[in-house]
């Protein structure tokens, strides 16, 4: 494994550990699981383009569409793309 390599999978590592001591999940769509939870449970979320909406919590609904295109849940944008307004993390409303 390359040092670039090693770095960007121990930052990720770093990353998630920090989002889950705060009581952040880190999310990734899949074909099974299209959204957390039920549609309305309301979350927290935070998006790629570093966007934290963490002052109300909104239904898991707010964010989703049955077209993946128009669905926050769904990871339309590229890892490295900051402008895209996926989700990429969400905590429940306690």
């Amino acid at each position: 494994m390359s040092d670039k390599k090693y770095e960007e999978i121990t930052l990720q590592i770093h990353s998630d550990a920090k989002m889950a001591l705060e009581g952040w999940t880190h999310w990734r769509w899949s074909p099974e699981k299209t959204y957390p939870y039920e549609l309305t449970t309301k979350v927290f979320v935070k998006l790629r383009n570093g966007d934290v909406h963490d002052k109300i919590a909104l239904p898991v609904s707010h964010w989703h569409s049955d077209t993946t295109a128009m669905s926050s849940w769904f990871n339309t944008h590229s890892a490295d793309d900051p402008n895209g307004d996926d989700i990429v993390a969400y905590r429940l409303e306690k």
